[in-house]
């Protein structure tokens, strides 16, 4: 195991370890392994985060001397054992410390009984352990504690609770099959959703397919885990063909059902749930009644946590098709120092790097530049142009209002042909229709040599197809904008009149 994860635990035990635990240096003593207790004061204190470090200070030679894997082999091990201190009622919003947990420790310490022999049938306390957790989400967690409770009835010879509790066993184990192959047809579908934007639209067939799988499975089981697959499906496969409407529609019902189902629905569901409605209705550029999704789930998600850090961007993208700059540009500060973002994949930091000249742009002198040469910043963000090809659009464009904001346009006329090149082949006309269109109103300003008036007069007709207004077929948003094409092309106009005055 990684010292960085073993260092979560000790932490995890520190601060939510039970009252009538002491110092954790105590179950570390051992005259076996002398730096056993320096191992774990190292890695506590933060002083040793390699396998190099820690070998170093603890004076071997190299972290793969046979003493050092020892000493490290024993330490984890312990380590890992630590996690049976923790006082579950101490662990907050976590539906599985409170239920799943409890539960698991009672199912094990049966187990325990029954193999030092002290108690051939230990059920009362194997049952109590299922019980609290029979309201967990997921099948296969139950099955367990329910194989043992078949055969501790055996034990005791109670043929009427064996028969019970061997059909209720084999009736869980086919619940289970049929949850984990939903898993299986969600985890193909995120596959799909982690393509490029283009890509996504080549693999709707083999969506559907799943969809209606996870439909006939949630039929057959009816449970709460089948119900969370499926949902979660067709909210990724209307993302993928731009229903923002079906998913707003889909997070309703969904909330309804888990109100129907458990009377009390957990504050984490409703939250994921809202994260959908609001992404939905960012591009749809409907911003009434989300006070309340958005004040739930600046509530529920912990800060620095992996969720929260999902919803920031779906904030900050909130603001900026709001025209809300200024909390858009609070937000972008508040992820960039926030310990998350160190930890995060490139493409999502980079993703937030090419935010910055669009703030920068509808921000102007307010906005604090971080030293970035807005020209070259490109090259920076590498990673993302290379495995999301689609995302070079926005990446793109920033560089032309950064350039137009400079004011360079001898540059950006150079750069003419390559403009023309790259929108005939790579912008997809069919999937992207407003990208498409605003990069033609590009391209004709650049052909104008940066004539805003007569661009701007040439351009009616394309504008209008991107304007919102009612029942323009494409007033949603594509998922490549930062800044509404409609809105952004009345802003580059402004600025470059305002450049050439």
């Amino acid at each position: 195991m990684e010292l960085k994860a073993l260092k979560k635990i000790i932490d995890l035990t520190e601060q939510y370890k039970g009252d009538y635990i002491g110092p954790l240096e105590r179950y570390f003593i051992d005259t076996k392994f002398p730096k056993l207790t320096l191992f774990l004061k190292l890695l506590k204190d933060g002083k040793a985060k390699t396998d190099d470090e820690m070998a170093f200070l603890l004076s071997f030679s190299t972290a793969f001397t046979s003493e050092y894997k020892k000493l490290k082999d024993e330490a984890s091990v312990r380590i890992s054992h630590l996690l049976f201190f923790i006082d579950s009622r101490k662990v907050p919003k976590s539906q599985m410390w409170k239920s799943y947990i409890p539960g698991l420790k009672k199912v094990v310490a049966a187990e325990l009984i029954f193999y030092m022999g002290l108690d051939s049938a230990p059920i009362e306390l194997t049952k109590s352990g299922y019980e609290q957790m029979e309201t967990v989400r997921f099948s296969e967690k139950k099955i367990l504690a329910l194989c043992n409770l078949t055969r501790y009835a055996g034990n005791a010879h109670s043929y009427e609770n064996f028969k019970k509790y061997a059909q209720v066993t084999l009736n869980t184990i086919d619940l289970a099959r049929l949850e984990i192959e939903g898993e299986i047809c969600k985890m193909e579908l995120n596959f799909i959703s982690g393509k490029s934007a283009g890509e996504k639209f080549k693999h709707i067939k083999k969506a559907k397919k799943y969809i209606h799988r996870l439909k006939k499975i949630f039929e057959l089981t009816k449970s709460e885990s089948a119900f969370h697959n499926y949902t979660e499906t067709c909210i990724n496969y209307n993302y993928s063909i731009k229903n923002y409407l079906e998913i707003i529609k889909i997070t309703k019902e969904a909330d309804a059902w888990y109100q129907m189902k458990q009377k009390l629905t957990p504050k984490p569901m409703l939250a994921y749930m809202a994260t959908h409605r609001l992404f939905s209705k960012a591009f749809l550029r409907d911003f009434e009644n989300t006070s309340d999704d958005l004040k739930l789930c600046l509530e529920i998600y912990n800060e620095n946590s992996k969720d929260w850090s999902n919803f920031l961007e779906i904030f900050f993208l909130h603001n900026m098709f709001s025209g809300n700059y200024t909390k858009a540009m609070d937000v972008y500060y508040k992820f960039l120092k926030s310990s998350v973002y160190d930890v995060l994949p490139p493409d999502i930091k980079e993703r937030w790097k090419y935010f910055e000249p669009y703030l920068n742009f509808v921000i102007g002198d307010e906005f604090i530049k971080q030293n970035m040469d807005l020209l070259s910043f490109l090259n920076e963000i590498s990673y993302y142009t290379e495995h999301k090809s689609d995302n070079n659009i926005p990446i793109l464009i920033a560089q032309v209002i950064a350039m137009i904001d400079m004011g360079d346009f001898k540059k950006l006329a150079d750069r003419t042909n390559y403009l023309e090149n790259y929108i005939n082949k790579y912008v997809d006309r069919k999937n992207f229709a407003r990208t498409f269109i605003f990069m033609r109103m590009l391209l004709r300003l650049f052909k104008n040599n940066f004539n805003a008036d007569k661009t701007e007069k040439q351009c009616l007709k394309q504008f209008s197809k991107i304007e919102f207004a009612p029942g323009n077929k494409l007033n949603t948003c594509d998922e490549l904008e930062v800044i509404p094409y409609d809105i952004l092309w009345g802003l580059i106009l402004e600025r470059i009149k305002a450049k050439l005055s």
